[in-house]
């Protein structure tokens, strides 16, 4: 990793700050504030609030615009870092959120165009980063869940910082499927052991560094040495059948069909919002806040 500088600091609208150091390496981390900040207990929650996405999008979108008309070089590449202040990279969407929006809908239909702009939002996210025209990549440490995976999974590139990091796409075992790209943008990483990573992403297992660095989820790791410790997956939650056969019938019909991304993305899209619908998102939902096990059907 490079050191940086406090000279070339600032913060982008209210919830990223970037920095540019002196090998003209562009930093871009989440601040713990606000929806991202738990007051009582004084501590970042590293959650990606639909508002960071939003403006995760700007920034992105603003950036690759400069990039684009900037003959310069100025920035080489980008590190995104996620909640690098409180050594969590992100753990994804608001739990509590995505209970609100099925509670206040008022019938299916409500709901399901509800659970499309939620994914939306997040897709619209992680394509601009994906287009950066300059190599962007995700520095992971603490956690990489959810939409945290779907964030690192959109870059270019993955870093880990700690074997100790955990990674894993838990929707299944909420009653839902990847919502944010979970269900694309894996065909983008190199020598990926896709077999094993749709099994995890069907499951919602949760696994370390080791594993993600076995599997080639990831490219490289801060420390190699810290790698002799032994892989490892959990997989202790009960999850959505419905979800699974979900996840399988949208990788099933992108393997089918020549799908460009756009395309690939909306029918993911479509699929979260039926199971945004499900018995089982409020029973894998009701069941995550109430810390206990989901009872699928």
């Amino acid at each position: 990793m490079t050191e940086k500088t406090e000279k070339a600091e600032c913060i982008y609208r209210k919830y990223i700050k970037c920095l540019l150091d002196e090998k003209s390496i562009l930093h871009v981390s989440f601040i713990g504030i606000d929806e991202t900040f738990d007051a009582k207990r004084q501590k970042t929650k590293p959650y990606l609030p639909l508002i960071l996405m939003m403006e995760l999008q700007e920034f992105f979108s603003e950036m690759n615009r400069f990039l684009e008309n900037n003959s310069k070089d100025d920035i080489k590449e980008v590190y995104l870092e996620g909640f690098a202040d409180a050594n969590v990279f992100a753990v994804g969407a608001v739990i509590d959120a995505i209970k609100k929006i099925l509670e206040t809908s008022m019938d299916k239909y409500t709901l399901y165009r509800k659970a499309m702009i939620f994914s939306e939002i997040g897709q619209n996210a992680l394509l601009e980063i994906k287009s950066c025209p300059k190599k962007v990549t995700a520095i992971i440490d603490g956690f990489a869940l959810g939409g945290g995976l779907e964030l690192a999974m959109a870059c270019h590139a993955r870093m880990v910082k700690s074997i100790n990091t955990v990674f894993g796409l838990p929707e299944t075992t909420l009653g839902l499927i990847p919502g944010w790209g979970g269900t694309w943008w894996w065909r983008f990483i190199p020598k990926l052991n896709q077999e094993k990573f749709i099994e995890y992403m069907k499951t919602g297992a949760s696994f370390n560094a080791r594993e993600a660095l076995s599997i080639n989820l990831i490219d490289s790791t801060v420390d190699i040495d810290e790698m002799e410790t032994p892989a490892i997956v959990n997989q202790s939650k009960p999850y959505s059948r419905s979800s699974v056969a979900m996840i399988k019938d949208v990788i099933g019909i992108t393997n089918k069909i020549d799908t460009g991304t756009n395309l690939a993305l909306s029918i993911e899209r479509e699929n979260f919002a039926v199971a945004m619908t499900s018995p089982d998102a409020m029973e894998g939902i009701t069941a995550f806040l109430e810390k206990r096990k989901a009872n699928f059907e």
